[in-house]
């Protein structure tokens, strides 16, 4: 951990450490259990239907979080993007 901090502060000389903590604790980790919960009960359904899932992320970079979320398919049901 402590490596860990150390090539962050010079990467960013202002990182706080508790500040971050707070961060994780009350925004990140709730809005990405919040969205896994989301996502579990649909996927669990399709697999049960026997659906097969063959998810890849091939790159990240460019990404526009405006932009990204659920569409709908050509049926007017949601499909994940």
């Amino acid at each position: 951990m402590s490596e860990v901090l150390t090539e962050i502060l010079k990467v960013d000389p202002s990182f706080d450490k508790d500040r971050f903590l707070k961060q994780c604790e009350y925004d990140i980790i709730p809005n990405v259990l919040e969205t896994y919960s989301q996502l579990a009960h649909p996927i669990q359904q399709a697999k049960a239907m026997g659906l097969q899932f063959h998810s890849r992320i091939l790159d990240i970079d460019n990404i526009d979080g405006d932009t990204s979320g659920v569409l709908p398919d050509a049926a007017g049901r949601e499909r994940l993007d």
